[in-house]
């Protein structure tokens, strides 16, 4: 079972790194804000490499800054009660970091810009198969899937999709299911839908505040000596200097030849 498991994470990996737009970064890895609350691990992180990185990377497994974080992707072989509650309590660590010295939001909808200025992840939990049985599946996950939530204190909002590749895709705050006829449809329906918010997100995100995870060690620096400022004043050049400019240098090669 678990050579099995391990397959199945390595393939999504795989999937996702062959097919997500290469600004798009995938690991396994744990999260951690400046204050220094971490999340603990998790399968598939999603980062924008254009413009961030992770603090370190060791055996394949990353420590993100929370300021990163675009995605996150816990897979399962089979969902079960259980899953989805060590899911939803993995959720609920990544809602306690604060990036920017801020809260997550959750979902806009019913046409609210997303103009506040807060950051969003979008989760996921990708299982292969489910213990329940197909007759009435959407309705049962759901309900279940919500009442993990409820117990746990998190808000469906913040649950964004439960994909199990061999029935379909639910939205559990919105309470609907996409249920396709094979397993391409349920993987490429939930794949489209996740490139679409990381497009959206990357565009968004304020600056990453490199500065917030400075080295224990800058803490350190002393100061021995007054401060000297004597940088020369630099001035551009007016358009009548560079016409004058040019003209000196015309008539030095004139001379020349």
């Amino acid at each position: 079972m678990g050579d099995r498991g391990g397959a199945r994470e390595s393939a999504v990996r795989s999937f996702l790194s062959d097919q997500l737009p290469t600004r798009f970064a995938i690991s396994s890895g744990e999260v951690m804000d400046a204050a220094g609350n971490n999340s603990g691990q998790t399968d598939v992180v999603i980062y924008d490499s254009l413009n961030t990185r992770p603090l370190y990377v060791t055996d394949g497994v990353a420590l993100l800054p929370a300021e990163t974080l675009l995605a996150t992707v816990e897979i399962k072989s089979t969902i079960s009660k259980t899953e989805i509650e060590k899911a939803v309590g993995g959720m609920n660590r990544l809602r306690t970091l604060r990036p920017w010295d801020a809260p997550w939001s959750a979902a806009r909808r019913d046409g609210h810009p997303a103009d506040d200025g807060l950051p969003r992840i979008f989760t996921t939990v990708f299982a292969f198969a489910t213990d329940l049985a197909k007759s009435n599946w959407p309705t049962n996950e759901m309900l279940r899937l919500r009442e993990c939530c409820a117990a746990a204190g998190l808000p469906t909002a913040y649950f964004d999709r439960l994909i199990v590749l061999d029935r379909g895709v639910l939205l559990p705050s919105t309470g609907t299911v996409y249920a396709p006829t094979n397993e391409k449809g349920a993987l490429g329906s939930w794949f489209f839908q996740l490139v679409s918010f990381l497009s959206r997100e990357a565009a968004r995100r304020e600056q990453f505040p490199w500065d917030r995870y400075r080295l224990d060690e800058r803490d350190s620096w002393l100061r021995v000596a007054e401060k000297i400022d004597d940088a020369p004043v630099a001035t551009r050049a007016t358009e009548s200097d560079r016409l004058k400019a040019r003209k000196d240098r015309n008539e030095i090669a004139f001379r020349e030849n």
